[in-house]
């Protein structure tokens, strides 16, 4: 169980960090923050650095757990939708196999599941050319060698 002393400290140290982020955000640098009425005298530059960046990546986990939930939510829509109308979509109903469709084109985008697309890459570079210039003359010269060395002279 946490103190409620330590709970306090948190809330301080919740509030602290709010301000010199709104401090960074309207231009201010670290040295300004930290000389601020923020930090008691001498906390320093790197003090108020690590203050941000430690509520920056608490404001950044919670993104991104909060775009975890809000992607369920959406995979619980879809399997909704999927139920209403899969029984539908295989007995023949174009509109709601149509829907069907659009839910597993959705649900795979969501997940991260589609198949990888291939790209081939056909570009010639100019040393690609050089290179292929450079055998079609030799071809062309061995050509020339072989019916110079059968012939009596």
């Amino acid at each position: 169980m946490v103190a409620m002393d330590d709970l306090g400290r948190r809330a301080d140290v919740a509030r602290r960090r709010a301000e010199a982020i709104k401090l960074r955000l309207a231009g201010a640098t670290y040295q300004q923050i930290a000389d601020s009425d923020l930090y008691p005298d001498g906390a320093g530059r790197a003090f108020a650095f690590m203050d941000i960046k430690r509520a920056l990546e608490e404001s950044q986990r919670e993104i991104h757990e909060d775009a975890a939930l809000l992607r369920t939510e959406d995979l619980l829509r879809l399997d909704r939708i999927m139920l209403a109308m899969w029984q539908r979509a295989i007995g023949g109903d174009v509109k709601a196999a149509e829907v069907v469709l659009k839910v597993i084109d959705k649900r795979t985008k969501l997940l991260g599941t589609e198949a990888p697309q291939r790209i081939a890459l056909e570009s010639e570079t100019e040393v690609d050319r050089a290179i292929r210039d450079l055998e079609e003359q030799l071809d062309v010269a061995a050509g020339q060698n072989r019916g110079t060395q059968g012939s009596p002279g």
